[in-house]
């Protein structure tokens, strides 16, 4: 898990070339300059420097460059409506200085099959919008290989490789990115800044930082894939997104985590950690929704720390080495239908509180399948119709400090040592109609003398360690 230290360091953006408003004075200033002299297509080879459009359909017969130029200066200026083919051949800059490879202006431009190379941004889509840019590949590039900062762009079937920093960077809002491949870029594979981004069958792979960093509120990814991301595979800080049938495999912090944002729905991911830190991480965040995801060989499958009111349905854990779902200092959460197979823990509560599980499944850990402990909390927890099989130690403990939950309807069946357990000093707990049976030593079992003031009603089980129990 990581620690606030940690989270601290792990947004501090790395530096970069040229920020947002950067890079919007260099397209306000060139289409400025080049609104008195643009004009008809240049006839004959395209040359570093040309302004292509607006009007007719403009196709390449060779490689474009290495051209020189400067920061202010992209080696090709492409103006909407046009559409231009590059027929598989190339742009190309000479140095790190030479400024971007293709700017994008004015509205409805088109551009297929082609690749820009060795520039300080690939593509800088911009203008009015609604461009459509369909198999290009930006590589190689200083900074960015593609800059949206238009809204209503498409780009389809490109690819994004081996760029200083960002693969895709979209900055305006609804644009559409889909069927597209970011790898081994320099920092995120993709990263929606702009609201209403829609993701479609896209793959981060290899990057050095996140696959999927999405800031951007009430963006949609469904069916990507982030794969060997150097820290998370779908890192989300916004509200109201929805990531839906996405798998994230092999990283080595979250395969999906959701940091201070509110009103997410993942519904149907995968996470595969090959014994990752996280599968799915809530931290700090409240009202988001997790139904029906999948979380395997992780230290800890769900982490929820902090945050309020969250509800997670329908997800399995398997193979995971301490954890199931962990929720620490977070109050109010519902869990339902959940499963955990494998570990230590199935579900455990650190100084949570308020929080309601029904109907979830434990079977199979180390210790315990539902674990309550309380320091500075742990209060008003409720367990309903939950099942606890084949746990080492215990299907429920109650630990020291935990106070005032409420089990009813569970049942704890064939567990190593108790059905459920209640340490010394966990207190003020109403245990009605569980049953609890096959325990090795007790089923129901309370450490606290003539049980305290916790109330044991119309339970059904074998074995108990006093008559306060019943």
């Amino acid at each position: 898990m990581l620690s606030h230290k940690t989270l601290a360091y792990r947004y501090v953006r790395g530096p970069q070339r040229r920020s947002h408003f950067q890079h919007v004075l260099l397209a306000v200033g060139l289409l400025f300059g080049l609104l008195e002299g643009f004009g008809p297509a240049p006839a004959g080879a395209i040359e570093c420097g040309d302004v292509l459009g607006p009007g007719g359909t403009i196709e390449f017969t060779e490689d474009v460059g290495p051209c020189n130029g400067s920061m202010t200066d992209p080696a090709l200026v492409i103006i909407g409506p046009v559409t231009v083919k590059m027929n598989h051949f190339k742009v190309s800059c000479n140095r790190e200085d030479a400024g971007d490879g293709i700017l994008i202006l004015g509205n409805d431009a088109e551009v297929f099959k082609g690749t820009v190379e060795n520039c300080v941004t690939g593509a800088l889509v911009a203008g009015g919008g609604d461009h459509l840019l369909g198999n290009i590949t930006a590589r190689k590039n200083f900074e960015h290989g593609f800059v949206l900062m238009s809204a209503n762009n498409t780009v389809r079937r490109s690819a994004a490789d081996d760029n200083g920093s960002l693969g895709f960077q979209v900055l305006c809002n609804a644009n559409q990115i889909k069927r597209n491949d970011s790898t081994r870029n320099g920092m995120d594979g993709f990263q929606f800044e702009g609201k209403g981004t829609i993701a479609i069958n896209n793959l981060a792979d290899d990057n050095e930082r996140d696959g999927f960093h999405v800031v951007g509120a009430q963006s949609d990814l469904t069916n990507n894939t982030a794969s060997n991301n150097g820290s998370e595979g779908f890192h989300i800080e916004s509200n109201a997104n929805t990531l839906t049938d996405n798998i994230a495999t092999n990283h080595p912090r979250a395969g999906f985590f959701i940091y201070l944002a509110d009103w997410n729905v993942l519904t149907g991911n995968t996470a595969d950690g090959s014994s990752g830190e996280t599968g799915f991480a809530l931290y700090e965040a409240s009202k988001n929704r997790l139904e029906n995801n999948i979380a395997t060989n992780f230290d800890i499958a769900f982490d929820i720390l902090g945050g309020e009111q969250n509800i997670l349905s329908g997800n399995n854990c398997l193979n995971t080495i301490r954890f199931g779902f962990l929720l620490k200092e977070s109050r109010a959460n519902t869990l339902i239908l959940n499963t955990s197979d494998g570990g230590v823990y199935g579900f455990i509560l650190i100084d949570a509180d308020e929080n309601r599980l029904i109907s979830n499944t434990a079977i199979h850990h180390d210790v315990s399948g539902f674990l309550i402990e309380g320091i500075e909390g742990g209060e008003l927890n409720v367990l309903n119709g939950n099942n606890s099989f084949n746990n080492l130690k215990a299907g429920f403990i109650l630990d020291t400090g935990s106070q005032a939950a409420t089990l009813e309807h569970n049942n704890a069946l064939n567990n190593g040592d108790y059905g459920i357990l209640v340490s010394p000093g966990s207190v003020s707990h109403t245990f009605v109609e569980n049953i609890a049976t096959g325990s090795a030593f007790f089923d129901l079992h309370d450490e606290n003398p003539d049980c305290a003031n916790n109330v044991w009603q119309d339970n059904f089980f074998v074995t108990s360690n006093q008559p306060c129990i019943n």
